[in-house]
């Protein structure tokens, strides 16, 4: 049936056509957030110590004073920069810079930003398995490791050692007594190369397909010293876990459309070695809900941070995966 056969409801196509040109800014708006985050724009406003030009930012950053102009003209019509009329200056209050700048670590929502730009280099390939079917390799993706490395780096570097390995009784004094550790689907690396410089006395493997990204993983272990890690290109499904490792670690990701390649909060999950030739990492380590019922299947232990509370929210779980209030959900595909 022809549209023009159908009566419709005026304010209903009115309603919706603002709410298209509400996701169409909206989208425009998280573009030029991504690029601002990767020129450095939130950082290099926050060091200025008081409003400042189009032209003092772009000394501040080492950036183009045209396109900074530019750039700052969406950013203050979207509500993120303020403007100072009668100085003709710029400023990012402190409270827009503790969810937009690298100092605020995990918080920093400007570097999710880079998801968008992200999925849309794989449009075009898209498109055509919509029409042909088949699928679209990680590889495919553009900046996909580079990406995930600075999501999940910026989480694992402010609570991996100190937050989310203690979730797991026990597991810190094992790791400091010494044991055979495995990472599964770990990307660039910066999780096993963490654990390795923490840990000393433990042996970490890092696997993952992608030799691109393990090369990343082999430059910065080599750069740390470290020699109790390696990274090695294999396939997850053919691992003999139980008989090899004390411990395996993986991300768990939940099921949020945003999260496609977003770690804010990282699912991770922690299985104890149970086979006959346990090295002493076994037992119950890692198996028991909150409510300390013994779980079925390992405890899964979901670590975030709370934009609202400022601080880790860490929550063990058993069962399907949550998003907690006030934060950024787990991702499908990990890229450490």
């Amino acid at each position: 049936m022809a549209i023009a056969e159908v009566e419709l409801d005026v304010e209903r196509v009115e309603a919706f056509a603002q709410k298209l040109m509400t996701m169409l800014n909206n989208a425009l708006t998280v573009t030029s957030m991504s690029i601002g985050h990767r020129a450095g724009l939130f950082d290099a406003m926050t060091r200025l110590p008081r409003p400042a030009t189009s032209g003092e930012i772009a000394a501040a950053a080492g950036l183009e004073e045209r396109y900074v102009r530019e750039w700052l003209a969406v950013m203050v019509t979207s509500g993120v920069v303020e403007y100072h009329a009668h100085e003709g200056a710029y400023r990012l209050p402190p409270e827009h810079a503790a969810l937009s700048t690298r100092a605020a670590g995990p918080d920093n929502f400007a570097a999710y930003t880079q998801i968008v730009s992200v999925l849309s280099s794989v449009e075009d390939d898209l498109v055509e398995k919509f029409r042909h079917g088949g699928g679209v390799p990680w590889g495919a993706y553009n900046r996909v490791h580079e990406l995930m490395r600075e999501l999940s780096g910026a989480v694992f570097d402010a609570q991996l050692v100190e937050q989310i390995l203690p979730l797991v009784p026990g597991v810190i004094e094992r790791l400091e007594r010494g044991i055979v550790v495995a990472d599964v689907g770990t990307g660039c690396g910066r999780a096993v190369n963490l654990m390795g410089r923490a840990f000393p006395n433990s042996r970490f493997v890092g696997f993952d397909f992608s030799e691109s990204a393990l090369a990343t993983a082999r430059s910065e272990a080599a750069s740390w010293g470290l020699g109790n890690v390696k990274f090695e290109a294999r396939d997850a499904a053919r691992l003999d876990f139980e008989s090899a490792f004390d411990l395996i670690t993986t991300e768990l990701n939940g099921g949020r459309a945003l999260s496609a390649c977003c770690n804010a909060n990282v699912a991770w999950r922690l299985w104890p070695r149970r086979s006959s030739r346990s090295r002493g990492a076994g037992g119950d380590l890692g198996r028991r809900c909150r409510n300390g019922t013994r779980a079925s299947r390992p405890v899964r232990v979901r670590v975030g941070t709370s934009v609202r509370r400022g601080r880790p929210d860490r929550r063990p779980w058993c069962g399907r995966p949550t998003v907690p209030n006030g934060t950024v959900g787990g991702g499908s595909r990990r890229g450490r």
